[in-house]
């Protein structure tokens, strides 16, 4: 049991780890481990939109159906995440994107991690290769 003044992990939550979590891909499993009360999930606001996005998308192109989107949107709104203002970190994703050559929605995920001084868990291998070689080394793990 955690003592009442134990701080949980925080942890900034990447939308391709949500997804994995609600879908089955290769990191469902390894991504389950991180579905707990151990962890403070944190994620700029966007996430919400990416999440929204995919889920669209994979109605309105059939590959799950109207009633399961709508079931899996509901759930993913009971998780709770701490949300971050894009606003307040524009400027340190824009100089991000730019500087590690990676989507302006990817620096707004490690913007966020920088600023919380926390970790970024993505299940983008890319991603995760890019901070690798940079000064954000230490802000992103990969789930395996």
């Amino acid at each position: 049991m955690k003592e009442e003044n134990s701080k949980a992990t925080e942890i900034v939550l990447d939308t391709s780890v949500v997804i994995s979590w609600f879908f089955n891909q290769t990191q469902t499993a390894s991504s389950l481990k991180y579905l707990n009360s151990d962890f403070k999930y944190l994620a700029p606001d966007l996430l919400h939109i990416e999440f929204d996005q995919f889920l669209t998308k994979s109605i309105r192109i059939k590959d799950i159906p109207l009633v399961l989107g709508q079931k899996v949107h509901e759930e993913f709104n009971r998780i709770p995440i701490q949300l971050i203002s894009t606003q307040e970190i524009k400027e340190q994703a824009f100089f991000i994107s730019n500087s590690l050559y990676i989507t302006i929605f990817d620096a707004y995920f490690l913007s966020s991690a920088i600023i919380t001084s926390s970790i970024l868990l993505t299940a983008d291998q890319r991603l995760h290769n890019r901070i690798q070689q940079s000064k954000y080394k230490p802000y992103s793990i990969l789930l395996s």
